[in-house]
């Protein structure tokens, strides 16, 4: 019995047989006139066996001895079918559970398939889903030590809607061989790896390595992760060896705060760019443009901004207007899905009337402060004193801070000891009157987020009793207290884990985004800038994007997108709008541009 169903099934097929043939010789002794040759006898007893009714028909042969053996194999017969019914049910049960408890073996082909469990997973499921709203047969597979039921339960709760992904949870260790084939990794597109820390996703990365070297996997399958901290970067590099795509969490997070704070609308492109809701980058094929100049190449595209090439494998962001396109290269562009975008035969139409070329403004030293202190402040200032104009200053007030002042190239940091979070404490940093204020969480707190929610409304209260123009950049570690804070509108941008998952799966589903986001938040090669629409066309007339597009690839820059100032004060950020749209644009207004500096 221990040995399972089979052997159970086996057992009674044994104890039927025997207990027929046994049935049967005693009649055929007993009482041969009645139950006749041996054969007949066998006969009998198997069917009062199997069918215990036909034991009304043996009152008529009037034979006590044969009635009472046949009653016997009957009853014998009821115990068989019953502990068979049971051994059936059980069995049947022990299935159903296996299946609600996620160990079926998963049958799909192409899915992405995410290993472990951790804050980033609602976010990245997320856009997943969005990403495969126009594909066919999307599927997500996601393998973890928790339940299915609990995990189903978590996506029913936090992604109400899947659209025509279908996402398959299975439980189990992320780390075992068997529980990676039974979600038929070998079969996978991607692997995404989260987990609780950096040591945990290190094995999981070494799993799924491993599994996928042996089954002779693409090398396009590649496995993307998030680490949080620096030492661990190598060891993790090593277990997923040329598969693996890396992101370092705090250095990823210290770049976009220092990005976003030092122009207004910058946030904005950032979040476009990140998620997969509107215009994202897509890098296409594109062999009509084969021998066209890359400065005519944004000319041909009308809903698609041009950023780029992809050559011999490598990205080539903003290269020189008289390179020519061969048929291999490939197009890196914003639009609103692959495939939408389709290449012009002829450029659009250009107004050179309309271009005046101005050089470029004079950087403004600005004002920055930074409250609160965690581990991502030295990197932040850092980032902010790549990009620092002469003269600017930064402050840092925090009760951990350690009173003082300090130089880095343009930059003056005064450090400040202070509880920023009593109100008359923070209104007299605000008489400084700040451009830009970051919000950090400080570690160690029970409910860091619930402060940095508590000090933003502090600032709103300020800013409406002073009102001002600044821009405010919070740091929220839990996406439902980054929903909160974005819908309490008090700041003008959200960074936390979400902007980490964002990133990462993009990279997860192409693994060539990597170097072109590491471009974008360095100071190295091409940035994102907001300029003034006045310094590459005229201001107060009907203008097409053409002509603007025209006119900023005439500077040795890409236009991606545009800051428009309404009447109210605020701004309207548009990446990637139509070309062939007409513009009356105010000297307020500003293109959004890739730029080398």
């Amino acid at each position: 019995m221990a040995r399972g169903f089979w052997a159970m099934v086996g057992l009674l097929f044994g104890v039927t047989v025997t207990v027929a043939l046994l049935v049967a010789l005693a009649a055929h002794l007993s009482v041969p006139e009645t139950a006749g040759n041996v054969g007949d006898s066998l006969w009998e007893s198997f069917m009062h066996m199997l069918d215990p009714g036909n034991v009304n028909g043996d009152y008529e042969t009037r034979n006590t001895t044969y009635i009472l053996l046949m009653i016997l194999a009957s009853v014998c017969g009821l115990f068989v079918t019953s502990v068979l019914i049971g051994i059936i049910t059980t069995a049947f049960h022990t299935r159903l559970d296996g299946l609600r408890n996620g160990n079926a073996k998963v049958l799909e082909k192409g899915h992405t398939l995410i290993l472990g469990y951790d804050e980033h997973l609602s976010t990245v499921l997320g856009e997943l889903i969005t990403a495969n709203e126009c594909a066919r047969h999307a599927a997500v597979v996601m393998l973890n030590e928790r339940s299915r039921r609990e995990l189903e339960a978590s996506c029913a709760l936090l992604l109400p809607a899947r659209g025509r992904t279908r996402v398959i949870c299975r439980s189990g260790d992320p780390t075992c061989f068997q529980a990676l084939r039974n979600v038929a990794i070998e079969r996978c597109a991607r692997v995404i790896v989260l987990g609780r820390d950096d040591f945990e996703i290190i094995k999981e990365i070494l799993a799924a390595n491993t599994l996928l070297n042996e089954c002779g996997a693409p090398e396009q399958v590649t496995i993307s992760a998030v680490i949080r901290r620096e030492e661990n970067l190598l060891a993790a590099q090593i277990a997923g060896g040329a598969r693996v795509e890396l992101l370092f969490f705090e250095r990823l997070i210290a770049r976009i705060f220092a990005q976003t704070c030092r122009q207004t609308g910058l946030s904005q492109v950032y979040q476009e760019l990140f998620d997969y809701r509107g215009d994202e980058i897509n890098i296409e094929k594109a062999p009509t443009l084969a021998g066209v100049p890359f400065a005519e190449v944004a000319l041909r595209y009308r809903n698609a901004s041009v950023m780029g090439l992809m050559r011999d494998g490598r990205v080539w962001l903003n290269p020189a207007g008289d390179t020519l396109l061969t048929p291999e290269d490939e197009i890196i562009l914003i639009s609103a899905n692959p495939g939408a975008a389709v290449a012009n035969p002829e450029s659009g139409a250009v107004d050179p009337a309309r271009i005046r070329l101005l050089p470029p403004e004079p950087g403004k030293p600005l004002r920055l402060m930074i409250l609160g202190c965690n581990a991502l402040t030295d990197s932040i200032i850092g980032g902010i004193a790549q990009y620092a104009q002469e003269g600017s200053t930064l402050t840092v007030a925090s009760d951990r801070a350690v009173a003082g002042e300090q130089r880095l190239r343009g930059l003056l940091v005064h450090r400040v000891s202070s509880d920023v979070h009593r109100p008359e404490t923070l209104d007299a940093l605000l008489n400084e009157k700040p451009d830009c204020i970051i919000v950090l969480a400080e570690e160690g707190e029970q409910d860091a987020d619930a402060r940095t929610l508590t000090l933003l409304l502090q600032l709103s209260r300020y800013y409406r009793e002073h009102p001002g123009r600044v821009l405010i950049v919070s740091e929220m570690h839990s996406k439902k207290n980054q929903t909160l804070a974005a819908c309490a509108r008090v700041n003008d941008f959200v960074v936390g884990t979400n902007l980490a998952s964002q990133v990462l799966t993009q990279v997860a589903r192409n693994r060539l985004l990597h170097p072109l986001f590491n471009e974008l938040l360095t100071d190295e090669g091409n940035e994102i800038y907001i300029r003034p629409v006045g310094q590459y066309v005229q201001t107060g007339v009907p203008i097409n994007l053409y002509t603007l597009a025209a006119a900023v690839t005439q500077s040795g820059q890409m236009l991606i997108g545009l800051r428009l100032c309404r009447v109210d004060g605020g701004y309207e950020v548009r990446v990637n709008p139509d070309k062939e749209e007409m513009f009356m644009f105010t000297d307020e207004d500003g293109a959004v541009v890739l730029a080398e500096d």
